[in-house]
């Protein structure tokens, strides 16, 4: 009897470690996702905030199952604070009275995105052999367009784009799918070509000439320089240390519990009270106001009503 018994754990613990193992062997992240707010994969969470503990869950927890440490599919989702029945503009109004003000959420200073000309690091010229006019630069950026030009008298009037996301890289996706762009409509003068899919994350850019002034210029157009258009956004890092994440927990606990605001900040709340290092966080996190009665007289009424009850019987 012992002896099937024994069997039958160490099956179980076979069947166990199996799972385990074929678990991480899947664990990782998903290539192609990117979270809906600025626009990044997982290889920017690889970067900027591996194992996912700083930042506001946008979704890498459930798609970035290597960076963020979730290859049993354990952690779950944060619940969103936003997803609340009360006016971000009065709970923003609130947050300011903190003592340390908490970061309004739908603040310029939480979330903004800048669309800026920059220069590339490095440029290669169309030239015998390289039609095209190579831009790479420092680090990946989410490209939007370029600002190209030439000569007075030397210039491209269309253009194709393609782009790598590495220097090394052999391959170079379309922009746009392939279609000619617009761009100079007269020389000496820049032209800004913005790309009508969006932005494109790229350190390597590629600019071949299309049709030019004058049309033999169209193989060597040497000319041709640009500058490259990105969307820069910048992510709020908020509260750094456990005391000001337990201290930021309590302002807001108290400005949705102020505003009688019902949604998802109890789990919200709860989540990251939990997840702070130090458990000596005392945040309330619940909706409901404190009696304020204290335990002592709460006693005594109930031993007042107890009587009373008895002698209705």
């Amino acid at each position: 009897m012992c002896f099937s018994v024994w069997k039958l754990a160490l099956g179980v613990l076979a069947l166990r470690n199996d799972s385990l193992l074929a678990s991480a062997y899947d664990c990782v992240d998903e290539p192609l996702w990117k979270d809906s707010t600025y626009g990044v994969g997982c290889d920017f969470y690889a970067t900027s905030d591996p194992g996912c503990k700083k930042f506001l869950d946008l979704g890498q927890i459930a798609n970035c199952n290597s960076t963020c440490g979730n290859c049993d599919g354990l952690r779950v989702q944060e619940a969103d604070p936003l997803d609340t029945s009360c006016s971000i503009t009065d709970l923003c109004a609130c947050f300011e009275g903190c003592s340390t003000t908490t970061l309004c959420p739908a603040s310029d200073e939480a979330q903004a995105c800048i669309i800026e000309s920059v220069t590339a690091d490095s440029s290669l010229p169309p030239a015998a052999g390289q039609p095209w006019l190579e831009l790479r630069l420092a680090s990946v950026e989410q490209v939007v367009g370029v600002e190209v030009r030439g000569s007075t008298t030397r210039y491209a009037k269309t253009i194709t784009a393609t782009s790598a996301e590495a220097t090394g890289s052999a391959i170079f996706a379309s922009i746009d799918s392939g279609r000619s762009l617009p761009a100079n409509w007269e020389g000496g003068h820049p032209a800004r070509v913005l790309f009508e899919q969006g932005p494109v994350k790229a350190q390597v850019l590629r600019l071949q000439p299309q049709s030019t002034t004058p049309a033999s210029a169209s193989s060597q157009l040497s000319e041709l320089s640009a500058r490259v258009i990105v969307k820069r956004c910048r992510i709020n890092l908020g509260p750094q240390n456990s005391q000001e994440k337990c201290d930021d927990l309590k302002c807001r606990a108290y400005c949705y519990r102020t505003l009688s605001c019902e949604g998802a900040w109890v789990r919200y709340c709860e989540q990251q009270r939990d997840n702070l290092t130090e458990p000596s966080c005392d945040v309330r996190c619940s909706y409901a106001a404190a009696s304020g009665l204290p335990l002592c007289l709460i006693v005594t009424m109930w031993a007042l009503l107890i009587p009373l009850s008895l002698r209705a019987e």
